[in-house]
């Protein structure tokens, strides 16, 4: 065992570092050395088990978080660290879209549009719509959400109700300006992931 892997940790943390037998939960709070049981533990399982960089997945909240944790792995195990799956829950959704963008019908090049983005092209939908809509681009806008929800990996059943002709209309105009332009509405990037 590497004297790195284990210095400057109390002896709760390093338990953490050296469990071996399934998953772990590690709960503590602000400024407790989680990081550094992640980050010791990630370094243990790549120098000592023999554990693959690309095999390990390591999701936190925020850019900050994920760059002090990528960091923080990188100064145990080296510039491989920045190759790593180390990032945000939305970091990692997208790299994995890009790189599955074809299976969903985009190019790995699309654009990921925020909610005010998709609100300003729900209200070009409904502008060009030849039925004139009566309806507000966000009403709209939740609504092309929960069809979007439809797709997800596990809808549930009678979760949704079915769209008017014209919203329905409207909905695959919305659809099909997304998916000509490259563009994926931000709420799809987490579902689809």
């Amino acid at each position: 065992m590497s004297i790195e892997i284990l210095d400057g940790l109390n002896p709760d943390q390093e338990e953490a570092v050296l469990h071996n037998s399934g998953p772990l939960l590690v709960v503590a709070g602000a400024g407790s050395g989680k990081t550094r049981v992640l980050t010791h533990r990630i370094a243990r399982l790549i120098q000592e088990e023999g554990v693959s960089p690309f095999a390990i997945l390591a999701i936190t909240f925020t850019n900050k978080a994920a760059t002090e944790m990528r960091s923080r792995v990188e100064g145990l195990v080296g510039p491989v660290a920045q190759r790593m799956w180390v990032s945000t829950f939305h970091s990692a959704c997208v790299r994995i879209l890009r790189r599955e963008a074809k299976a969903i019908g985009y190019p790995s090049s699309f654009t990921i549009y925020d909610h005010a983005d998709a609100v300003r092209l729900t209200s070009y939908v409904l502008r060009d719509s030849e039925h004139r809509l009566q309806t507000q681009p966000a009403t709209f806008g939740a609504l092309v959400d929960q069809r979007g929800e439809e797709r997800g990996p596990a809808p549930q059943p009678n979760s949704w109700r079915p769209l008017t002709p014209p919203m329905s209309v409207a909905s695959a105009r919305f659809s099909s300006s997304t998916s000509a332009g490259s563009r994926l509405p931000v709420p799809w990037t987490s579902m689809t992931c």
